[in-house]
């Protein structure tokens, strides 16, 4: 019988890993306050681009405008990064349980993904978009006026 250590799949747990992990876990903490801030309408520091914006104020718009897939998109990776390795880890069939998981998570985090680049490129789909911004235009057709 093949087990994963022989074939190279399992892979231990390192410092680093923890280290990612809670920093990951802290952030999704500390930006939770800020993604409800902006949901319920943004505080005016956040209405124009900071210092270090390169892009053009309609591009900040959008990035503020899909704040809320963006955070669902970090909270998907902050889930599925941990769980792999827990999935490689652990003897079956509970392996399949992580694994599962974890892949439920990456999914959400490929949609989260591609909703927020719609949401800044095209302000679409709107249930995603905080309810004071529904009706801005995404940076495609600011662009073209």
């Amino acid at each position: 019988m093949t087990t994963h250590s022989s074939v190279g799949l399992a892979r231990k747990p390192v410092a680093t890993d923890v280290l990612a992990t809670t920093t990951r876990v802290a952030a999704v903490i500390f930006i939770a306050p800020r993604a409800v801030a902006i949901w319920k309408g943004a505080r005016p520091s956040e209405e124009f681009p900071p210092v270090w914006w390169l892009w053009s104020d309609r591009a900040w718009r959008g990035v503020i405008r899909s704040f809320t897939s963006t955070y669902v998109a970090f909270i998907s990776l902050t889930i599925a990064a941990p769980v792999s390795i827990i999935a490689r880890n652990v003897e079956q069939p509970l392996a399949a349980v992580f694994a599962w998981i974890a892949l439920t998570a990456m999914a959400f985090l490929i949609v989260a993904i591609v909703c927020s680049v719609t949401i800044v490129l095209f302000n679409r789909p709107r249930f995603l978009v905080a309810p004071r911004l529904r009706s801005d235009l995404g940076v495609i057709r600011l662009s073209r006026r």
